[in-house]
């Protein structure tokens, strides 16, 4: 670690940083020290993590791990994992390689304050807790907010940004380095768990000294009765070969019932595998750098799941650009095949090199949330059967019409979303009679199918945004709603 200076006097340190802050806006997690005053009766005295302290007092409890340095004990846990729960070495590898980083273009930022950070809500401990009084101030917790894990719904960005206070860190690395690894280990365990009190617990149990001298077994059983279950924690995939997989393929494979598996950037296939059990899928990062990516023989997703299961995806790119010989050839054209079960996609862009991007076999639903859609001239959803389609608060992006349907046997919601094109709907109804539509009966029964698509379609269309239509002949006839 960089040593950081230190400008202030110990004096302005203790009391400056340590006033109460008034709490403001829910940005996210934060990382508390609890300063203390001498006292005789106890040794307590400067600062301390309040997870160390929370269960340092306990009875019969065991001390933690000495070390000489913060960077000793996190190679300690390290170890730990790499012998014992290998399930957590990519979690815990990708936050401490980046501790402290300022690089703007890495996945996890560190960035220095010199001012009092907001005091965050997460110091609140169970009634059985007792702070030693020498480290409260007429009965409330002396605290120092050194550092908060900012949510991405704050920052605007899937990046993890810390904001954390330079002179607290190098106090504490050079005066109580295991203190610092306490507060380092406080803003790891959010990335695997969200309940402040069970990753107190687990805090103190990676810095005890009984850690070492338990077999594998042992801790999960321990970490179980926590309220963490390894077999839960998201696994990694990344395409530098820097997580639990490296390809989608093998992620599919190996997938566990509701886990979460974390997309890095890059590009994946999942080279003909279906997504059989329910998961979600979550990008982590910029989502036009992690791209699922479908072939001229397959989709880039393929969902064949049990009906009432689901499928989520989230802050990622769907595309396949391959532009059939055929258009009837769907299978070999749609971006997404569900042939069974629920999907729901969120903050994603899904693009295709042909005007079709999802098929649907039965009775599907599936629901798209702010996500873009990208198309060759236009995007058709394909409905052999019935199926449900939502698609809410989404921009189309096409060239000639935004939406078409093969038919009308369908329910669905298109709600808050914003059209580039004038036509929001052209429909392709099945029986619509093609073959004598240059006849003046042929064109009256066309114009009695358009006008039943766009009654049975313009109620499924609610507080949606369109460009001026220039041709309201077209609008009436034509195009729905």
């Amino acid at each position: 670690m960089v040593k950081l200076k230190l400008f202030l006097s110990l004096f302005v340190f203790l009391n400056v940083y340590a006033l109460p802050l008034q709490a403001g806006t829910d940005v996210g997690s934060g990382g508390d020290l609890v300063k203390c005053v001498p006292y005789s009766g106890n040794d307590l005295f400067g600062l301390y993590s309040l997870d160390y302290l929370v269960f340092a007092r306990e009875s019969g409890a065991k001390q933690p791990l000495p070390v000489k340095s913060w960077e000793e004990s996190i190679f300690n846990i390290r170890r730990m994992f790499i012998d014992k729960l290998p399930e957590l070495l990519p979690v815990f590898d990708e936050f401490t390689n980046n501790i402290l980083n300022e690089d703007q273009s890495r996945r996890q930022i560190w960035e220095p304050t010199d001012y009092a950070l907001v005091e965050l809500d997460d110091e609140k401990l169970p009634i059985s807790v007792k702070i030693p009084v020498n480290c409260r101030d007429n009965g409330k917790v002396q605290l120092v907010q050194a550092v908060i894990r900012q949510n991405p719904g704050f920052t605007g960005s899937p990046l993890i940004v810390y904001k954390y206070m330079p002179k607290i860190f190098e106090k504490m690395a050079s005066e109580r380095p295991l203190q610092l690894s306490f507060l380092l280990v406080h803003e790891f365990l959010w990335s695997i768990s969200d309940n402040v009190d069970r990753n107190r617990r687990i805090n103190w149990f990676l810095h005890s000294q009984e850690l070492p001298s338990l077999s594998r077994i042992e801790i999960i059983d321990r970490l179980l009765g926590m309220g963490l279950d390894v077999q839960t924690v998201p696994r990694i995939l990344d395409s530098q070969g820097r997580g639990h997989f490296s390809t989608l393929q093998d992620a599919l494979a190996k997938a566990r019932a509701g886990e979460t598996i974390v997309v890095k950037e890059g590009v994946y296939s999942t080279g003909g595998a279906s997504i059989v059990v329910p998961i979600k899928i979550r990008g982590e990062g910029d989502r036009r750098k992690i791209i699922i990516k479908g072939t001229k023989t397959y989709p880039a997703i393929d969902v064949n799941l049990e009906v009432d299961q689901l499928a989520e995806f989230d802050n990622v790119t769907i595309v396949r650009d391959v532009s059939p010989d055929n258009d009837d050839e769907y299978y070999y054209s749609n971006p997404l095949f569900v042939s069974s079960g629920r999907v729901l996609i969120k903050n994603s862009v899904i693009k295709s090199g042909s005007k079709y991007i999802l098929r649907l076999n039965n009775q599907e639903k599936v629901r798209f949330e702010k996500c873009e859609f990208v198309g060759y001239k236009g995007i058709v959803i394909d409905l052999m059967f019935r199926g449900q389609i939502e698609v809410l608060q989404s921009t189309f992006q096409t060239e000639r019409y935004s939406l078409l349907f093969d038919a009308t046997r369908f329910t669905g919601l298109f709600a808050e979303n914003t059209f580039q094109t004038e036509c929001a709907v052209d429909d392709m109804v099945s029986d619509n009679p093609w073959d004598d539509s240059n006849t003046e009966e042929g064109k009256k029964r066309v114009l009695e199918s358009k006008m039943k698509t766009i009654r049975a379609l313009g109620p499924m269309f609610v507080n949606n945004k369109y460009p001026k239509v220039k041709d309201p002949v077209k609008d009436k006839y034509w195009c729905a709603p």
